[in-house]
């Protein structure tokens, strides 16, 4: 088994059933999902549990420490040469471990990302930044060959911070200070001053990012929350 999925999660047992799903029909069949729940206080033991699947090895901790924390004993917790990241409301196209993985293999990388979308379920209270596609057809999406994804206009050219696959031995420490949306973004910068790399980007959409009111990047899309957020980041550098 090379490679592992980690998700880090906090009270989202319904949008975290969706993510696991997507998670178990990977056409890559050897590998570890890992979950580390963060305190929960809903039924997310529960769920996780009735689905009976021995590739899933769940992690649970009595109190909720941040996103970071989370992340960071998940880093540790991964028993694999690579890992994969994937929130816990998000979904991964079926193919993207085999993807993933091979490129990341050949290409001799630390760290690969993917192209994604977006997509939600209803309509947002919160500002929106990027255009995503308003269906409840991504769950069926996601089980499609990447290239026939999505028609051109909702492509986002660039990859998501929880699209990454990186090389476990290498990876930095998550900043505990960053304990809301931002902590990946960080993260990456400080993977590229450690070892001056680049993330290249596999340029098929591998990866559906579910925007909702409680998400914790939500503050990505309201442009002030987002400009306060560059600014601290710069100060960090």
């Amino acid at each position: 088994m090379e490679v592992s999925i980690l998700i880090p999660t906090y009270n989202r047992s319904v949008l975290l059933k969706d993510t696991i799903t997507s998670i178990l029909l990977q056409t890559l069949r050897e590998f570890e999902l890992v979950i580390y729940d963060d305190g929960s206080t809903d039924n997310t033991s529960d769920m996780v549990k009735s689905i009976g699947d021995a590739r899933i090895r769940y992690i649970r901790n009595s109190k909720n420490n941040g996103v970071q924390f989370a992340r960071n004993q998940l880093l540790e917790a991964c028993k694999t040469k690579y890992a994969a990241w994937n929130g816990s409301d998000d979904l991964s196209n079926v193919h993207r471990l085999e993807i993933q993985l091979d490129y990341i293999k050949t290409t001799h990388r630390i760290l690969v990302g993917t192209n994604y979308i977006g997509f939600q379920d209803k309509p947002l209270d919160s500002v929106q930044a990027f255009k995503v596609v308003r269906t409840p057809e991504a769950y069926v999406l996601f089980k499609q060959p990447p290239e026939s994804m999505a028609p051109e206009p909702i492509k986002i050219p660039h990859g998501g911070d929880g699209t990454n696959m990186v090389e476990v031995s290498k990876a930095v420490k998550y900043r505990l200070n960053r304990s809301l949306g931002g902590g990946d973004c960080v993260w990456m910068d400080d993977m590229y001053r450690k070892y001056g790399i680049d993330r290249p980007l596999i340029p098929k959409i591998l990866y559906y990012v579910r925007y909702h009111d409680h998400r914790i990047g939500r503050w990505k899309r309201n442009p002030k929350l987002n400009q306060d957020w560059y600014n601290r980041m710069r100060t960090m550098r």
